[in-house]
């Protein structure tokens, strides 16, 4: 009996040890989790009404979840659909792959500052010939902030995607990636691509020994219970800048687990120190301006605040997909739109003004 009442103390102060030393390093993990009882949801006037309507006149607009202080406050699905369907967040993945990125930075020790060429020639399968490798003074976090001087491989988002997807078909992007022309400096500007995103994917599978899908399946979906996704690859390595598949309430889950510098339920997910880094500006970048001035992190658009604005991030993908962070308000919305090649300007525009003129007015005070 007294053994087995001291295995029981041994387990408790082990338990109380590793808390400890993760709030040190972390600081106090946030313990609260998604209230996703519609029961317990405000009253915030006819606030949501008004955007219910608007929603309804558009018909792009497939699912809005809002979560405000852990709380699910309102959801909308196009009458077809619901809290079930998966919807391509497009762009989106890019952030995803981030968190990714971010949990790599703890779990195998990335670092950020190392070359890129260095870092990809030390496995055998990524060697290239030296005419094709990135210039030595190329870093990682150029990558993740898609700062590395090279243009897009088509001036056009839209062009540029298909370009990258005929690139990473025939396995050509370790080859392909730096014979791009050459527009400025390292760090000293930002052009908007998908190929060097997919890098990143491509050094996490050799990194892990696993997929970026794999190792997302384990250490960022299955903490937030998010069982229903889909992830292609292209060859053996996940497509690291685009066709992630989530539903709604997963990309809240998300956008919740971001404000929370990284903890789910208590338990660290994603370092809080690289959040923080990779929500921050790092280069200002061309807007629309309807959502404010924008600067760019580590795959993470950056909302700079101002007398009118309060500071936010956001995950941004192709046609309106959306998770949009309010740390100071402690607000998440999720947004899936209908996403055609003809629509990718637009509706970007037309989800920006939704949330603009109609859900973050609810929030002001």
């Amino acid at each position: 009996m007294m053994k087995n009442l001291f295995q029981l103390y041994k387990a408790y102060f082990a338990n109380v040890v590793a808390y400890l030393a993760v709030t040190l390093l972390y600081g106090a993990p946030a313990i609260a989790q998604i209230n996703w009882q519609s029961s317990a949801m405000q009253d915030y006037g006819k606030g949501f009404e008004n955007l219910r309507q608007a929603l309804s006149d558009d018909s792009r607009i497939r699912g809005v979840v809002v979560i405000h202080n852990e709380q699910l406050q309102f959801e909308y699905y196009r009458q077809e659909l619901n809290q079930h369907t998966l919807h391509d967040a497009a762009s989106v993945t890019k952030s995803v792959l981030s968190s990714l990125i971010g949990i790599t930075t703890e779990t195998h020790h990335l670092n950020l500052q190392a070359g890129i060429r260095a870092s990809m020639e030390q496995y055998p399968t990524l060697q290239v010939s030296p005419d094709m490798s990135a210039p030595t003074e190329l870093q990682l976090w150029h990558l993740l902030t898609l700062s590395t001087g090279y243009a897009a491989q088509v001036r056009d988002r839209s062009g540029d995607y298909f370009a990258f997807k005929r690139t990473i078909q025939k396995g050509a992007a370790l080859q392909e990636a730096w014979q791009r022309p050459r527009l400025f400096q390292p760090g000293q500007g930002f052009v908007y691509n998908n190929i060097e995103p997919h890098l990143l994917s491509i050094l996490l599978t050799q990194l892990t020994q696993q997929t970026a899908r794999e190792f997302a399946a384990k250490r960022l979906f299955l903490p937030l219970q998010i069982s229903q996704y889909e992830w292609p690859s292209a060859g053996i390595d996940t497509i690291g800048s685009t066709d992630l598949k989530l539903t709604t309430r997963d990309m809240a889950k998300l956008g919740q687990l971001w404000l929370q510098d990284g903890f789910w339920e208590g338990q660290a997910i994603i370092p809080k120190q690289y959040l923080q880094q990779a929500t921050q500006a790092y280069q200002p970048v061309p807007s629309s301006g309807i959502l404010g001035k924008l600067g760019y992190g580590y795959l993470f658009w950056i909302v700079l605040s101002d007398a009118t604005t309060p500071a936010a991030f956001f995950a941004s993908g192709h046609g309106g997909q959306l998770i949009y962070v309010v740390p100071g308000k402690k607000l998440v919305v999720a947004i899936n739109a209908e996403s055609t090649d003809a629509q990718h300007a637009t509706g970007a525009v037309q989800t920006a003004r939704i949330l603009k003129q109609h859900l973050l007015p609810i929030f002001e005070n």
